[in-house]
């Protein structure tokens, strides 16, 4: 709760770069020609329209109303959906995607949302299905701000919440729901920008 009224009061007063990030130009070279692409927690749909442009075929969900509203007027159509990826199954009638992309949104759900997150994206993915994961790591430095609601858990002005992954549990996590780890990495150096350079976990897996 308290991340969707963050972003719900964030998206209407800034304005986003609708540049890719570094992690969806190097997602690309892991992806093959017209996959399909479902991704979970789209933000502004900067990544959404980057794989749009390089022929993907591409489905946003966000769980904040105004991210739905600001990728829907960037594609000018009504692309993107207002859910969750637990809603997002029980809604979704039409075919297995070949990957499932996911930025910045795992250090954004709670341990639980996590767990649902993982299971969903493996009943969600064709045989062989990929999945891309970057988060915050538990060893960034802002886990040292903040008002701590959890060992790993911190809530920052205006409601920001975010918890801060272990990279070897999430790992296991994926390994359980018969996950192959392909590529994981954990470093800072991964996507800077003038204000911060945060440490990342970038994890790829493929579904056994």
């Amino acid at each position: 709760m308290y991340e969707k009224n963050y972003w719900d009061s964030y998206y209407p007063k800034h304005k986003c770069t609708l540049e890719p990030s570094s992690f969806a130009v190097f997602v690309k070279e892991y992806l093959n020609s017209n996959d399909s692409i479902l991704e979970v927690g789209a933000g502004n749909g900067r990544d959404s329209n980057f794989f749009l442009k390089e022929n993907y075929r591409i489905q946003p969900i966000d769980k904040s109303k105004e991210a739905v509203i600001s990728i829907n007027t960037l594609f000018k159509k009504d692309i993107a959906l207002n859910m969750d990826i637990r809603k997002f199954h029980f809604h979704w009638k039409k075919q297995l995607f070949d990957c499932i992309y996911s930025r910045f949104v795992l250090h954004a759900m709670s341990d639980y949302e996590e767990e649902d997150f993982i299971n969903y994206s493996s009943k969600l993915l064709k045989d062989k299905g990929k999945i891309f994961i970057e988060c915050r790591s538990e060893k960034d430095d802002l886990k040292n701000k903040g008002i701590i609601l959890s060992p790993n858990e911190r809530l920052y002005e205006g409601n920001h919440y975010r918890r801060f992954i272990n990279k070897e549990q999430l790992m296991k996590k994926l390994i359980h729901k018969n996950f192959n780890i392909i590529y994981s990495i954990e470093c800072t150096g991964l996507s800077t920008n003038d204000c911060e350079d945060p440490c990342l976990i970038r994890i790829i897996a493929e579904k056994a």
